[in-house]
């Protein structure tokens, strides 16, 4: 039986504890693949940072691997402002409690990836610039 980690969240000394992770999704062009040109410009790929203890996790789900790599933390504003910088876009959010249920099924997109990293189950977020929006008008934590 897999670890569940569940667990951690409804034990009472750990969840006084815990803090949710702050995320930074950032979106922009770095998708070399011609069928993605459709694709809105500046919204053609996204990819997620989170902050865990002592480094930023880069979590970047391109179409021939997943890329995670460890930077050091640095506050959500300057990381975010680093990539707006080198011509991102970016939305600081958090990770959320996705409901108990298998998330819809979806093609692996870096938009799928990117969602279910931050426990978001909503079908009709497909492609980078609908996620942007979505994190946009969303009450973020």
């Amino acid at each position: 039986m897999p670890l569940q980690h569940k667990h951690l969240r409804q034990d009472p000394e750990y969840a006084k504890n815990s803090i949710k992770p702050t995320c930074v999704v950032v979106f922009g062009d770095d998708n070399c693949i011609p069928w993605f040109r459709w694709l809105a410009p500046g919204y053609r790929h996204c990819f997620v940072a989170i902050a865990t203890g002592s480094n930023w996790v880069i979590i970047d789900p391109l179409a021939h691997q997943t890329v995670i790599e460890s930077i050091p933390l640095s506050s959500a504003d300057a990381l975010s402002n680093w990539y707006r910088q080198h011509g991102y876009s970016t939305i600081i959010t958090g990770q959320r409690t996705s409901p108990a249920k298998p998330a819809p099924w979806a093609p692996f997109t870096c938009v799928e990836a990117v969602k279910r990293i931050l426990g978001i189950q909503h079908y009709w977020v497909q492609t980078p610039k609908q996620l942007f929006k979505y994190l946009k008008n969303e009450n973020n934590p």
